[in-house]
């Protein structure tokens, strides 16, 4: 098993469980109300993270391209 494996397995383990315990998890800084809400604030702000990481990581990959291309 690779590294990228695991820390693939690490992150779908920590997305399960927190999204099995966000709201007894965000209810500590959040009222009871307000709980739903805030969690799906930050599984947008996780999700927006990782197509940010996404694209940065494509677009290394087509400067890597393009620059075989060139030379």
């Amino acid at each position: 098993m690779g590294c990228i494996d695991v820390v693939g397995v690490v992150i779908v383990v920590c997305y399960i469980a927190f999204s099995i315990f966000r709201t007894r998890l965000v209810g500590l800084w959040v009222d009871a109300p307000v709980a739903g809400v805030a969690s799906l604030a930050v599984l947008a702000g996780v999700l927006f993270g990782q197509s940010f990481g996404t694209r940065r990581g494509v677009i290394r990959v087509f400067r890597i391209l393009r620059g075989q291309q060139r030379g």
